[in-house]
């Protein structure tokens, strides 16, 4: 017998050799990875950079769904920081350069506590659900269809009394209200998240909010006209520093522009409360949670 195999010999080998291989050892399915869509207020968002999912959190370029919410954006290159500005908030460059990119939403810093902001291909890559709720929206994701909708606050439409509707307000209205002077002001609805009342504006604030975390609210209205804050939790009238004694009442700048600051106390109760703004004949409120 020959020490040496044959060629038809050794064609059999090679082929029970890989017909034994692929019976043998697992075959990996790869499928091709679901594109993310985004939805705002139910209208697709077209991205230069598809969103991904990084460490089981969606990262995308926020400029594109900021600006379809009626935001400002603005990148500062030094301080590698994203500002994201509602209409009528003035810009404050406050960042400081750091190890990370940094967002910040109506000039308040945001925090990523799961996936910090990140470059990728050139494009600032930004977890989207922190910046979102900071803008007082809802998000939700479909994990079925890979999708995340994002839902702006609804301003509802506040009209105004007349001198007679005002002075007999229907009792269903919220108890938040302001008792009608000379000069009638309207009655004041308690709602959730920024709303106009014609030259009033009242956002900038964060909702939900944690204990020790500072607040802040700006308001638009008149030039140089005196407005007073209470902010009203479960025990009364707060009288944390920033909204009460001197602090309480401040005089908008000649463009309209007047803001508080204040440190969520941490015996504050976890619930929804409210603050309301007065001045000028006007007066509007807003809810904010303390979780």
């Amino acid at each position: 017998m020959s020490k040496f195999l044959n060629r038809q010999q050794v064609i059999a080998f090679l082929l029970f050799a890989v017909l034994f291989t692929a019976a043998v050892i697992p075959q990996t399915k790869v499928w091709a990875a679901q594109p993310i869509t985004v939805l705002v207020n139910g209208q697709a968002v077209n991205f230069d950079k598809q969103p991904e999912v990084v460490n089981d959190r969606v990262v995308v370029q926020i400029r594109t769904i900021a600006e379809m919410l009626g935001c400002s954006v603005v990148w500062n290159d030094d301080t590698q920081t994203s500002y994201i500005n509602q209409p009528g908030v003035p810009l404050q460059q406050t960042a400081v350069k750091g190890n990370d990119i940094q967002v910040y939403v109506n000039n308040q810093p945001v925090d990523f506590p799961d996936q910090k902001p990140l470059m990728m291909n050139d494009y600032v890559m930004i977890p989207s659900r922190p910046v979102v709720e900071k803008l007082g929206c809802t998000i939700d994701w479909n994990d079925n269809t890979q999708t995340q909708t994002i839902t702006s606050a609804g301003t509802p439409v506040i009209s105004r009394p007349t001198p007679s509707q005002a002075a007999a307000a229907p009792a269903a209205q919220p108890s938040a209200s302001i008792t009608p002077t000379a000069t009638p002001t309207p009655v004041i609805t308690v709602l959730k998240g920024p709303i106009d009342l014609d030259e009033l504006s009242l956002f900038g604030i964060t909702t939900p909010i944690g204990l020790n975390e500072t607040e802040t609210v700006t308001l638009h209205g008149k030039p140089n006209t005196a407005y007073t804050i209470d902010v009203h939790y479960s025990t009364g009238i707060s009288s944390a520093a920033g909204i009460s004694g001197s602090d309480k009442t401040k005089t908008s700048d000649s463009n309209g522009y007047v803001s508080w600051s204040w440190i969520i106390d941490p015996k504050t109760a976890k619930q929804t409360h409210y603050l309301i703004v007065t001045g000028g004949g006007e007066g509007l409120s807003v809810e904010f949670e303390v979780r």
